[in-house]
Order: structure tokens, then C-alpha cells, then sequence
């Protein structure tokens, strides 16, 4: 009998190649980044509202939505404003390398709210 193909939830990036091989024009899925200071972590409080957008909220989950767990200074090198956060935590939803929502601390109604909104049929 064959298990069931375990999906990572969210992916921790690496490195600035790593981050861009998402945040592109390129990438169909929806792009949600949590970015954070290193010193500070990702919002634990956000992790359990990734794992139930998986189980409750997304068919096909691993295909339509992309969750980036982003240690702002791993992309230092990169000019975009928008991932450098002093608030935590910062949450992006991205759509084919556009910034299409930014949210402050963990408001969870409003995230799932732009996510369903704008996940893509694919």
C-alpha cells in the first residue's frame, strides 16, 4: 500500500536565487511570504493558519499556493522595499511576481480572505 505524498507546507528560503525562483512573473501559484527579522522568527501564531489553508480551504493546494517562510536578511542584496519588515509579522500575497496584498501582524480573516480570493485555478 503507498502512503500519501507528504506536501511541506512552506518553503524557508535559502538564499536570494532560492527566493527569486518563486517571486517571479514566471510562477502561476499564488505566493504568500511571511518575511521576518532574522532574530525574531516566523509568527508561530501563522503557522497553524498555513496548515489549515491546506487542509480545510485549498483543493490542490501544492499546486495553486506557494507559502515562503522569508528571513528578510537572507535578500539584503535584493531593492525591494517590501521585504524588509521592523513589524512582525509581514505577510505578502504575490500573483505572478506582482505584490498584491500586504497585511501587519497576524490578521488571519483578512489573509484568508485576499487568498481565496485570488488563488488561481490551475
Amino acid at each position: 500500500m503507498n502512503k500519501p505524498k507528504k506536501v511541506e507546507l512552506t518553503t524557508v528560503v535559502r538564499d536570494v536565487e532560492h527566493f527569486l525562483s518563486y517571486y517571479n512573473e514566471k510562477n502561476p501559484k499564488l505566493l504568500i511570504i511571511d518575511v521576518y527579522p532574522t532574530w525574531s522568527g516566523p509568527c508561530e501564531a501563522l503557522l497553524p493558519f498555513y496548515k489549515n489553508l491546506q487542509t480545510n480551504i485549498i483543493d490542490e493546494f501544492e499546486k495553486r499556493i506557494d507559502i515562503i517562510l522569508l528571513a528578510q536578511e537572507k535578500v539584503e542584496s535584493l531593492t525591494i522595499p517590501e521585504l524588509h519588515s521592523t513589524c512582525k509579522p509581514k505577510v505578502l500575497i504575490v500573483l505572478q511576481g506582482k505584490i498584491i496584498f500586504t497585511t501587519y501582524g497576524p490578521n488571519t480573516s483578512e489573509l484568508e480572505e485576499h487568498i481565496k480570493k485570488n488563488v488561481p485555478y490551475i
